[in-house]
């Protein structure tokens, strides 16, 4: 029994002191910028004899593709439409399957798109400048658009790796902030999903104001409509085509008037060199205490007071390029844009952008529910800052 506990211990050192070398190589690695891991989508496969290393080469077919993907992302298309794109093109992913939203949603976010490495949900800066380590392979995108596709993608980094949406809805939260996003992404079918709210008046006086959801053809009712979704209601019915029309001339109309001049803009953040310079404070800090040139009191105080300063100078970058981005995806607006090029993601987000609500009122007492459509009806109610 004693015998095999000894060698039951010395495997388990054993396997320890695998990780250890596995986890020191693949970080090394990263920090020298070499390509590595299994093959991506849109790189070439390693050939030893022709001296070339895994995802050092772009695929030139494959990289096409791909950048289109990137693309139709930066747009703010639907991840079906993206997905669509994928489908058509032929490819299948590099393990065989179909594409989803999911592992695209993930390809895109890839920091090795633009030359970026990541590990343990935290990219890897050069210990002396605090620059993010460029890796020596082909990419397809720039750092600032992979920026823009992480926000596009709802994905929130931090050093321990938690990238889950429900960070990024907390965030705003927390912050006070307006989730555009959220609103446009809760239904792929009808336009004014969380956005119609119920305005039938209660015997106290007050609004329900519940959100209307869209509903299919049913019983008596041959078009799609919009209904009050609070069950104790119910008593507000709109036709979903001719609610979406009229709310759609109104937005068009607003848009050309507030985006049609506009330019859209690549300005790189201009607090970059002051972020690099903190992460390589961050960095010296760290090697300070593990060298043991200060104590564990020094190495506390220094850490949180860099810490915050960081924290504040990223918040500031990531909402640069939420501004920038927002403003990009209306710049040179026009109608023909609207029914030419936005699928009903950009249709809904755009929609979001200006209105706050849109009260939907009930028949007044003795008119027909078949009578002919009244817009007046229907109350806008426009963002502050519109």
């Amino acid at each position: 029994m004693l015998r095999g506990l000894l060698t039951s211990a010395m495997g388990e050192r054993e396997v320890v002191k695998v990780k250890r070398r596995v986890s020191r190589n693949v970080r090394d690695q990263a920090f020298e910028g070499t390509p590595s891991g299994p093959r991506r989508f849109g790189w070439k496969p390693a050939d030893p004899k022709a001296g070339r290393k895994v995802n050092e080469k772009l695929e030139p077919e494959e990289a096409k593709v791909l950048r289109e993907a990137v693309e139709l992302a930066l747009k703010g298309k639907h991840w079906a439409t993206i997905v669509k794109h994928l489908d058509d093109s032929g490819y299948l992913t590099v393990r065989g399957n179909k594409w989803s939203t999911t592992p695209v949603q993930y390809m895109l976010t890839n920091p090795a798109l633009c030359g970026y490495r990541m590990i343990n949900g935290e990219l890897v800066h050069d210990r002396k400048t605090g620059k993010p380590v460029i890796g020596k392979w082909e990419t397809v995108c720039t750092p600032e658009e992979w920026r823009r596709l992480v926000a596009r993608c709802n994905v929130w980094f931090n050093p321990e790796g938690d990238t889950a949406s429900t960070r990024y809805r907390e965030k705003v939260k927390r912050e006070g902030r307006k989730d555009y996003r959220g609103i446009a992404e809760a239904t792929r079918r009808f336009l004014l999903t969380n956005i119609a709210r119920c305005g039938y008046v209660k015997d106290d006086g007050t609004m329900c104001l519940a959100k209307m959801k869209g509903m299919g053809p049913t019983g008596t009712n041959k078009q799609d409509r919009y209904r009050c979704g609070d069950p104790r209601c119910n008593k507000v019915s709109r036709r979903a085509d001719l609610m979406d029309d009229a709310i759609k001339r109104m937005v068009i109309k607003v848009l050309e008037e507030q985006y049609s001049e506009l330019v859209p803009q690549e300005r790189s953040w201009y607090g970059e060199e002051t972020l690099n310079a903190l992460l390589a404070k961050q960095q010296e800090i760290k090697d300070a205490y593990k060298a043991g040139e200060i104590g564990l009191s020094e190495y506390l105080e220094f850490k949180d007071d860099n810490d915050a300063q960081v924290a504040a100078s990223q918040k500031d970058r990531d909402d640069f390029y939420a501004e920038q981005a927002a403003k990009n995806f209306l710049a040179g607006f026009s109608a023909e844009r609207w029914e030419k090029e936005f699928d009903m993601r950009q249709r809904r987000t755009a929609i979001a952008i200006v209105l706050q609500a849109v009260i939907v009122h009930p028949l007044p007492q003795g008119r027909s529910r078949s009578s002919r459509f009244d817009v007046d009806l229907l109350e806008p109610v426009p963002r502050k800052r519109y």
